[in-house]
């Protein structure tokens, strides 16, 4: 997501745009840190990837979210 500048400034205006039409912006296919803190820095709403968990079944997801601290959002600076 982040390999050039380019691609980060039009995913920070579209994150932008979305705010301004009061959208909430999910991000998918978040795979790094990295991605993770770029879009939370800019405000992204909601994130899922496999940075996240590999795919899983309905109440393998409800288990997961049930442990919201072993989650990777848990570990950036600022997140709830």
């Amino acid at each position: 997501m982040l390999s050039d500048r380019a691609t980060a400034e039009t995913v920070e205006l579209i994150i932008l745009l979305a705010h301004k039409l009061k959208l909430k912006v999910i991000a998918e296919g978040i795979e790094t840190i990295r991605q993770l803190e770029h879009l939370h820095a800019q405000g992204c709403d909601l994130g899922q990837g496999h940075l996240f968990s590999q795919p899983v079944d309905a109440k393998a997801a409800e288990e997961l979210l049930r442990q919201p601290s072993a989650l990777p959002h848990a570990k950036v600076a600022g997140a709830q």
